[in-house]
């Protein structure tokens, strides 16, 4: 199950939008922008242009646009967001570099000419800031058509719970001897950072607290595999948040990884 515009969709039948639309809300707005450009401007340029320009456009484009378009029309499956596709993004960022070329080179005012250069600076300051605010989870970029405060109830966020690391290495912090820690989420993500002292214990299916042994944690990340309600993190509510890695985009808070506390 995959999240997409607020719906939980399944890897084997997805709609026809499905990579077009990841591709579009994770790419930042200006690079589209610049890509789109610059692939018209190589493409009208396609015949006066040297065999080596010719043949990098056509591998470009395959890369960037054929190989999408293919998914697309054949209503491939078995996708997560857009992570089988990031090979787009390299031959987007090419023709975004052709496009910024030729928006400077096209310009024959100064005054022009240093309008455009001010607003694709002011654009990519715009995304240096998402980035540093995001770091070290720079993957769960989105760009500003779809930063709504309930952005994380829209679109899969942490899928490889690298928040994990934050929340495991605070509970090892934590004053008390022997730790017990629930989780649901992959092990292999968890493991490498739970101290010597932590006995994690994975949940399958919907914990009962009655049934939890306390004092003990429960480690909740934000990928609702399942697609049912409630999520991950809003199971155990008698148990409350004690801990949080969450980050900011535009109005969206994204909760990436609770702890919650059952006593």
């Amino acid at each position: 199950m995959t999240l997409t515009f607020g719906k939980y969709l399944d890897g084997h039948n997805l709609p026809w939008y499905y990579v077009p639309a990841w591709l579009g809300v994770t790419t930042p707005i200006l690079v589209m922008s610049l890509a789109v450009i610059g692939w018209s401007d190589c493409l009208l340029r396609f015949r006066n242009s040297s065999r080596m320009q010719q043949n990098l456009f056509l591998w470009c484009t395959l890369q960037a646009v054929a190989l999408p378009a293919a998914a697309t029309i054949g209503h491939s499956t078995l996708y997560n967001a857009e992570r089988q596709f990031l090979f787009v993004l390299p031959a987007a960022a090419v023709f975004a570099g052709v496009g910024a070329a030729a928006l400077l080179g096209g310009a024959r005012r100064a005054t022009v000419r240093m309008g455009l250069i001010a607003v694709m600076s002011f654009g990519a300051a715009l995304i240096l800031r998402d980035m540093i605010g995001l770091h070290p989870y720079e993957y769960i970029y989105f760009n500003e058509t779809v930063r709504t405060a309930d952005l994380d109830r829209r679109f899969e966020t942490d899928y490889w719970i690298l928040s994990g690391r934050g929340a495991m290495e605070w509970i090892n912090d934590q004053a008390s001897e022997e730790k017990l820690v629930y989780f649901q989420g992959p092990r292999s993500r968890l493991r490498p950072f739970a101290g010597a002292n932590v006995e994690l214990v994975e949940i399958s299916g919907t914990p009962i607290f009655e049934k939890l042994r306390k004092p003990s944690y429960y480690l909740a990340y934000s990928r609702n595999k399942f697609g049912s309600r409630p999520g991950p993190q809003e199971l155990l509510p008698e148990c409350r948040v004690v801990y949080r890695v969450e980050r900011t985009l535009g109005d969206a808070v994204m909760p990436l990884t609770i702890v919650r506390r059952c006593e």
